[in-house]
């Protein structure tokens, strides 16, 4: 409430006392402490009295001023505060609300303290500042003051407001910092003060609000950096900062918010690049983030958000190529200028061609001065990879092209692994990554290549434009099927691509000359005469290699099936001796693998003959026979040996469990010379039978049960040893397991 003070005279009080006229009927006269006060009608009053009214029209006091000299100092403070503090009294008088409780005024209407949770008077035509009152509503949970005329700081009183999951200030005219009193409302889900005047920073206290869902600070002129506290909003699923000044880098604890479904960042200064974690918010359907200086590539984690339908990131300094994965983003309705809020934009940057055939009518006007030398970007993923250079670059010094891989582990082949410093045009490299990295190349194409080749194997790269291997088979000096490229294991590839090395096996010493005009990019359709061959699928974690037997290879065809050398710290490798991949009859199968167990997919297409088998054994003796298709897991040892035989052993034979100790399942291995009724049971220490796995007749031959730590009644067993016997009508073996919970 506000008081006013209504005076009248003749004397010279009228120059002192503003609005006196020279007449008994006198207008309202304005406390000239504060602004907006309501004007009053005519007040007819005594000459020399001073009327002091409320809001509502009712007088508080009133004296006679007469006594009071003006230009006495102490009268003249007497009278400034006594109605001051007349208005301090009235200021916080509480109103009774229509429920018969107490209340508070707000905006000419009475409001329960006690009974109003929410208040939405959105597009209600409020001017003026948001009372300090407000405050008093303590049991809000629900504050809805949007589409006004609101002006003037936010009170600091908001912050009384401790039940608020609701804020929502957007489209006034509101100024200052946002007060930090809203960052103790630690309950709220909903903070919306887009379209304002605001300035200052957003705090680091923006992280205490760890249940909002959305956080619109857009259309205000917020500055400085975005906080890294804003990582700790792990719920939030609107988070919008366009068309402020905001300036740095995108922290990186943004790229944790798995459940962000709308990012807004456009219209800022903001610098550095996209970076590939972009690609861990799988649940985007918005990205918004044009009209900043964002520089480097489009990373290729981009094609993760297959749920965006909206992707603006025009009008930035986007640089490099555009990854082919942006075409997985099959959401998205793209266009050559920003018309609408749903399309997705990709002009007035710097990238280069060639473009994905998906946008490539969507690109826009792009600055391709930096283009004319060529720019291409290759994917490597952590772990050694073979490559090369795809452009002919200015610095082909590999720390300065590959900052992310580990130092001293560039080599070259020749004949031996030599260490490297520097890249050459032709020329294949291991490396060793120590992170995922998209390497974008700057420098001139490379259209024709001559590339010197030993007898043997060689490392080598190819052109700036991919072609089908299919062209290099055409060459005399290379062995067919012997171009391989290395992805944790070799493998045979479709296409040779900028940027990647492949192995490659010359027939004699010689020189291939690689042009870009006359190869195709068009894979050919292998011709795979081992399809009827048997196969072994060598298996360890997510590592697989595929070897063939049981096929006679003519002698001339032999180095078809060779594989490249391997090299020390290669994750997996299995090979037959002589570094092949196919047998005929019988050969030692070499191992590299880092877990304990390999797995051993088998499919015999060939029968080994009658009264004859294949056989598979490891280096410690243990014995497989390899029948029509199955699965075997067993410990990983260094070599195995493969043969057909005619003869299998003479005697029963039981072997050790694997794996010992287990909690989970083990396998138990066991051989038949002649048909039988086996039975396999579970016995404890003292001789308790704990369970039987197998009473039944089988064939002769090699055979193996699973036991689960399960006894007759499928409960548990307790952790210990116990013993797992084999018998039959005449004989009988038993050895020990433990198990272990």
């Amino acid at each position: 409430m506000d008081v006013h003070v209504i005076g009248v005279g003749k004397d010279q009080y009228n120059e002192y006392l503003d609005q006196m006229v020279e007449s008994r009927i006198l207008p309202w006269t304005e406390d000239s402490q504060s602004e907006f006060y309501p004007v009053w009608t005519e007040w007819e009053a005594s000459q020399r009295d001073v009327y002091f009214l409320n809001r509502n029209g009712i007088v508080d006091t009133t004296f006679n001023i007469t006594p009071y000299d003006p230009n006495n100092p102490e009268d003249y403070s007497y009278i400034i505060d006594l109605i001051l503090d007349l208005r301090n009294d009235t200021w916080n008088q509480n109103c009774t609300a229509e429920d018969g409780t107490e209340g508070v005024e707000l905006w000419s209407e009475c409001y329960s303290i006690e009974n109003t949770d929410s208040l939405d008077l959105s597009e209600s035509g409020l001017t003026g500042e948001i009372p300090p009152e407000i405050g008093n509503l303590i049991n809000l949970t629900f504050l809805e003051l949007s589409q006004n005329q609101l002006t003037g700081a936010i009170p600091t009183e908001i912050g009384n407001l401790i039940n608020l999951k609701w804020l929502s200030l957007w489209e006034n005219q509101l100024t200052g910092n946002i007060s930090e009193s809203i960052w103790d409302l630690v309950l709220l889900e909903n903070l919306d003060l887009e379209d304002n005047q605001l300035t200052g920073s957003i705090p680091p206290e923006i992280g205490n609000l760890t249940n909002l869902t959305g956080l619109l600070l857009s259309y205000n002129e917020l500055t400085e950096v975005i906080p890294p506290e804003i990582g700790n909003l792990t719920n939030l699923y609107w988070l919008t900062l366009s068309y402020n000044q905001l300036t740095g880098e995108i922290p990186p604890e943004i790229w944790n918010l798995t459940n962000l479904h709308a990012l807004y960042l456009s219209n800022n200064q903001l610098i550095g690049s996209i970076p590939s974690e972009i690609g861990n918010l799988t649940n985007l359907e918005r990205v918004v983030m044009n009209s900043n200086q964002f520089t480097g590539s489009i990373p290729l984690e981009i094609g993760n958000l297959t749920n965006l339908n909206r992707l603006k990131i025009h009008t930035n300094q986007l640089t490099g190529s555009i990854p082919d994965t942006i075409c997985n983003l099959s959401n998205l309705t793209w266009s050559l200028e920003d018309s609408s809020n749903s399309v997705s934009t990709l002009y007035a940057n710097q990238l280069c061609p060639p473009y994905p055939e998906c946008i490539e009518e969507y690109i826009g006007d792009q600055d391709t001065a930096n283009c004319e030398q060529g720019s291409i970007s290759a994917y490597y993923q952590s772990g050694w990879k073979i490559l090369g250079l795809p452009l002919e670059v200015e610095n082909a010094n590999y720390q300065s092209l590959f900052p992310n891989a580990q130092s001293g582990t560039l080599y070259s082949f020749d004949g031996t692994y030599q260490s490297e410093q520097y890249l050459e045009l032709g020329t294949g490299y291991l490396l060793k990554f120590t992170s995922d990295d998209l390497v974008s190349f700057t420098g001139a194409p490379i259209n024709e290549l001559t590339i010197s080749l030993s007898e043997g194997w060689n490392l080598f790269s190819g052109l700036t434009t991919s072609f089908s291997p299919g062209e290099l088979y055409s060459e005399d000096i290379i062995q067919n099927g012997t171009i391989y490229g290395l992805d944790i294991v070799y493998y045979s590839p479709e296409s040779i691509d900028p940027g990647m090395g492949y192995w490659i096996r010359a027939i004699q010493d010689g020189e291939i000359t690689l042009f870009s005009n006359s190869l195709s990019i068009k894979s050919l359709e292998p011709i795979n005469p081992l399809s009827n061959a048997n196969t072994l699928v060598l298996s360890s974690g997510p590592y697989s290699t595929k070897l063939f037997f049981g096929m006679e290879i003519p002698q001339g065809e032999k180095f078809s099936y060779s594989l490249p050398p391997t090299f020390p710290q290669m994750a997996f490798d299995a090979r037959f001796t002589d570094d092949m991949k196919v047998i005929a009859e019988s050969g030692e199968i070499v191992i590299l693998n880092q877990f304990e167990t390999l797995t051993v997919a088998y499919d015999i297409k060939i029968e080994s003959g009658e009264h004859m088998s294949w056989v598979l054994t490891s280096e410690s003796g243990y014995q497989f026979v390899l029948e029509d298709t199955g699965e075997i897991t067993i410990p990983s040892e260094d070599s195995y040996t493969l043969d057909r035989v005619s003869q299998l052993p003479k005697t029963f034979s039981l072997n050790q469990n694997f794996p010992n100790p287990f909690n989970n399942n083990t396998s138990i291995h066991y051989y038949l010379p002649v048909n039988a009724h086996v039975r396999i049971q579970i016995i404890s220490l003292t001789g308790t039978l704990i369970n039987t796995l197998i009473n039944k007749s089988q064939i002769s031959g090699f055979h193996h049960v699973e036991w689960n730590g399960m006894d007759l009644n499928a409960n548990t067993v307790s952790s210990g040893v116990y013993i797992y016997k084999f018998s039959t009508d005449d004989h009988s073996l038993t050895r020990k397991c433990i198990f272990l919970k």
